[in-house]
């Protein structure tokens, strides 16, 4: 896994990612074992939204609205997964899910090994993450 420095406008983040597989960006600490469990939000790729801004869906909206609650949470995690080969790469990405074993993996090679999902991350996948070892708790953005 490459580290390098990336710029935003919610602030300065390490990003963390391997060119040929999936995106992780890591926010704030280092979130290791023994720290808080780092707020975890999911984003799939989306060509249309995320680059370009469409008004055909809420990407874009949703990856703002994911950097700007880990920013003011102070740490956190966005796994920003890549469209799966062979996929359109203009279709929004909609209903897709993201293996619990890959997410274990991107999570752990980040050094991050307990999370907080936020409303981006499907119960489902949270249970997965559980099973898989990692410590899982969910969080309410609206209190």
């Amino acid at each position: 896994m490459y580290r390098v420095g990336l710029p935003a406008k919610t602030g300065g983040y390490p990003i963390g990612y391997s060119w040929l597989t999936n995106w992780t960006l890591s926010i704030g600490s280092a979130c290791g074992p023994g720290q808080r469990p780092a707020l975890l939000h999911v984003h799939f790729a989306c060509l249309l939204g995320d680059v370009f801004g469409s008004r055909l869906c809420r990407c874009h909206e949703n990856l703002d609205r994911a950097l700007e609650e880990i920013a003011a949470d102070g740490a956190g995690v966005l796994l920003y997964v890549k469209t799966p080969a062979g996929d359109a790469p203009l279709a929004c990405p909609g209903a897709r899910r993201l293996n619990a074993a890959t997410a274990s993996d991107l999570l752990r090679t980040a050094g991050v090994y307990g999370v907080r999902t936020a409303a981006t991350v499907d119960p489902a996948l949270a249970g997965e993450l559980r099973a898989l070892g990692m410590a899982v708790e969910a969080m309410d953005l609206a209190a």
